[in-house]
């Protein structure tokens, strides 16, 4: 009777050492040749040359660690003169080392709910909905999904907006001002492991990208009240869900690392079934933000060559613009991207601790923020997200902060400040507007993960 007990903790247990001791806290992707510092906080060799490369700080000698900011030097060889890690090389060879290949389905289990996600074949439906209720409300359930296991999202859910909490919680680190707080880090299917993209239903629903290690791919969707709606996979054994927008019929798009078909982003719809798959030309590309613009057009932001690939309302690429450097064209790691109500392209360039503004096609307009702490100072902005009257905010990780400017860069108010307060390196990682204007924080950390909602509205202070 222990058998499976024991190994769901080996799970739980390898799901850990990735989460809190193989992925790079920059690129927030596993090591790629582990480079140690003297503060033992080690990265990919790559995306620390960059870190130290666009901050200008080969001239000086000497970098801020971008985790722990300890004074670190240069080496003169460079960065690749830092030591190599290999006990995070070798723990990483040990953690994954491939499993033994999942026992085929039993005839009478079509959806494979032994791994409890709905795998059925692209281009193929599950079976005719039955109704059933919860404490949602009332949903749809496939008729072959086991009961309470798989709810699907309804066309239009009654849900009361979220209300401040019913208890005093303004002792407590970044409360103030919280509507709603919703998921936990755990490592299993309902809860958060490595969440990621942040977007907002034309209902009001939640829905969030875990890249998590052995429940992966999944695209989790809560109520406006946070509770948990429906959660799918995104197909293939080596796909990555990035992050996630809406379209304008109320669909899913998600951004797709390694996706099986070599598309850059799938559309689903809230049951979970791909719809479209776009973008097969893409194979060597890592998208990471994508958004939609006012007149359906598709912004997807590549980590792999440092620029932003701009697609058509049918999908198809249009143009693409940047590369890599740090001049007003480039960017250096473009994490994150959004469009204004003008339908200017606003991009978190987290590599040289700015964001930058661009017109409809990709010509340059304007940045702010610079490398520091001080107000108005950016250090690996992640997500970003716009108001109704176009504020701009900014998921300010590496100060462990949000932020809000003005259209024009104007810095106006911090949000929350000190996220490492609410448990150790815990950073804002992707932001969303609710459709009641306030602010919805998704906050990522070693074992923590969480959403919270914060009280905003628009207004300029």
């Amino acid at each position: 009777m222990d058998r499976p007990n024991r190994a769901v903790s080996a799970m739980s247990l390898r799901s850990q050492i990735k989460e809190n001791y193989l992925t790079c806290a920059i690129c927030f992707n596993p090591f790629d040749k582990p480079k140690a510092l003297p503060c033992i906080h080690t990265f990919c060799l790559d995306c620390l040359r960059d870190f130290v490369t666009s901050r200008g700080y080969e001239s000086t000698g000497n970098f801020p660690c971008p985790v722990c900011r300890e004074d670190t030097s240069l080496p003169s060889e460079g960065v690749k003169g830092f030591p190599d890690n290999y006990y995070i090389t070798s723990l990483k060879d040990t953690v994954e080392k491939p499993s033994r290949p999942a026992p085929p389905r039993p005839k009478d289990d079509p959806m494979g709910f032994a791994s409890p996600y709905n795998t059925a074949p692209v281009g193929q439906t599950i079976s005719s909905p039955t109704i059933v209720e919860g404490n949602w409300g009332k949903v749809n359930v496939p008729s072959n999904c086991p009961e309470g296991l798989y709810p699907s999202v309804p066309e239009s859910v009654t849900v009361p907006d979220p209300q401040p909490p019913p208890y005093d919680q303004s002792g407590l680190p970044c409360t103030a001002g919280m509507l709603l707080k919703f998921g936990k880090w755990a490592p299993t299917i309902n809860d958060f492991q490595k969440p990621y993209g942040l977007a907002v239903g034309k209902n009001g629903e939640f829905i969030v990208t875990d890249r998590g290690t052995e429940f992966s791919n999944r695209v989790l969707v809560f109520s406006k009240s946070g509770d948990l709606l429906s959660r799918f996979v995104c197909p293939g054994q080596h796909t990555k869900a990035a992050s996630v927008a809406v379209t304008h019929g109320n669909n899913i798009m998600v951004a797709i690392n390694n996706s099986p078909g070599n598309a850059i982003m799938q559309e689903y719809n809230f049951d979970g079934r791909m719809l479209k798959s776009y973008g097969d030309f893409y194979r060597h590309d890592k998208p990471s933000g994508i958004a939609i613009s006012s007149k359906n057009h598709v912004a997807v932001t590549n980590l792999e060559t440092h620029n932003v690939l701009l697609f058509t309302d049918q999908r198809k690429f249009s143009t693409k613009f940047g590369w890599k450097g740090s001049g007003d064209n480039h960017f250096m790691f473009p994490q994150f991207v959004t469009f204004n109500n003008k339908d200017y392209i606003i991009v978190s360039d987290s590599g040289n601790d700015c964001i930058k503004v661009f017109d409809s096609i990709g010509n340059f307009k304007r940045k702010f923020g610079e490398s520091g702490s001080a107000s108005g100072c950016l250090s690996m902005p992640m997500g970003i997200a716009v108001d109704d009257r176009n504020n701009i905010i900014v998921a300010d990780a590496g100060n462990f902060r949000v932020e809000i400017f003005t259209s024009k860069g104007q810095h106006i108010r911090t949000l929350v400040k000190d996220t490492d307060l609410i448990s150790t390196d815990v950073k804002p990682l992707n932001v969303a507007v609710t459709k009641g204007n306030n602010i919805a924080v998704l906050y990522s950390g070693p074992q923590f993960a969480e959403v919270r909602v914060y009280a905003w509205g628009g207004s300029v202070v």
